[in-house]
């Protein structure tokens, strides 16, 4: 590849996809706000929501598309114009723009939440997708118009991704563990899949150049799986704290809960804990990742290793 377009250069899975691709092609970066300052060699500013300019593609060899929304705070789950808005409109005029000009391979950033909330056993890759939010919706929307347009499309989904600077629930526990206003958790065993960014950036720039991955869909893990009870242990050592030897008993967690759900729909704005925040702290989301490291992919890190660098970038305040 001699010159890559990365959408959503400037979040979190896109500055990763640009950093790994530091000195393996041309990066062309593209986001609201991306300026001439980052891991890349152009910068382009672009809104999605807009038609886009067809010079942004112009000699461009692959799109890893990583741009739309996933962490809206405040916004309901149920919201499926927001959702579509940020996610599906933005994937349609990137796959148009690379069948207009010519560019074959399309990467998408999605999620396995398509495949829905998880559940006591694991869910393997060729499962029936079963989308339960308006965002998992938005992203098998997107992933169906990829599919249908691009000669040459790749679908990764990712389950939550982990590192420094990273956002939504995880980010959310470690800040309210750091202000002693998180509850000590109970022993659960539950068991969620998730992957570093780092690693998910690799498996982006791998999907870009490897022709055996043309036309797949896959998931994408760490090959491990995480308890809460374990993340929050983790936490609290990379603290310097200890765990304490008394918890709560795990109902009080679902009646905070269903309080949050009450809420919400009193308000139509998401409560900060609520019944989709429990099920992500305390509920089973094991997916298989089997076809993806055929192609070669071997992921580097997890979730234990990586947890002092979290916590200590959400400590200085640099994500």
């Amino acid at each position: 590849m001699k010159c890559v377009l990365v959408t959503g250069a400037t979040g979190f899975i896109g500055r990763a996809v640009c950093t790994a691709l530091d000195g393996n092609a041309h990066v062309r970066a593209t986001s609201r706000t991306v300026s001439a300052d980052g891991p890349w060699d152009e910068a382009v500013r672009a809104d999605l929501a807009r038609p886009l300019d067809g010079a942004l593609v112009d000699g461009v060899d692959a799109i890893l598309h990583c741009a739309g929304v996933a962490h809206a705070h405040g916004v309901a789950l149920d919201d499926d114009a927001y959702f579509l808005a940020g996610n599906v409109a933005g994937a349609r005029r990137v796959c148009e723009a690379a069948a207009a000009a010519g560019v074959a391979r399309v990467v998408l950033a999605s999620s396995v939440s398509v495949l829905g909330d998880g559940g006591p056993h694991a869910v393997e890759e060729d499962a029936v997708p079963a989308p339960s939010t308006a965002y998992a919706r938005s992203k098998l929307a997107s992933e169906q118009f990829l599919l249908s347009v691009v000669a040459e499309p790749v679908v990764l989904r990712f389950p939550l991704v982990y590192g420094p600077g990273l956002p939504g629930n995880l980010a959310r526990m470690i800040d309210a563990v750091a202000r002693r206003r998180f509850p000590p958790v109970p022993e659960v065993h539950n068991r969620r899949s998730m992957i570093h960014v780092q690693d998910a950036a690799r498996a982006m720039v791998l999907a870009a150049s490897e022709s055996r991955a043309a036309g797949g869909t896959f998931t994408v893990t760490d090959g491990r799986t995480y308890s809460t009870h374990e993340i929050y242990r983790w936490i609290l050592r990379a603290m310097g704290r200890e765990a304490p030897r008394v918890t709560p008993p795990l109902f009080l967690f679902g009646a905070l809960a269903g309080v949050g759900d009450v809420a919400g729909r009193l308000l139509h704005r998401r409560a900060p804990f609520d019944g989709d925040a429990y099920r992500k702290l305390f509920g089973s989301a094991e997916f298989r990742s089997a076809r993806f490291p055929t192609l070669g992919f071997a992921p580097e890190w997890d979730l234990e290793r990586a947890m002092p660098a979290v916590v200590a970038a959400r400590e200085s305040g640099a994500g």
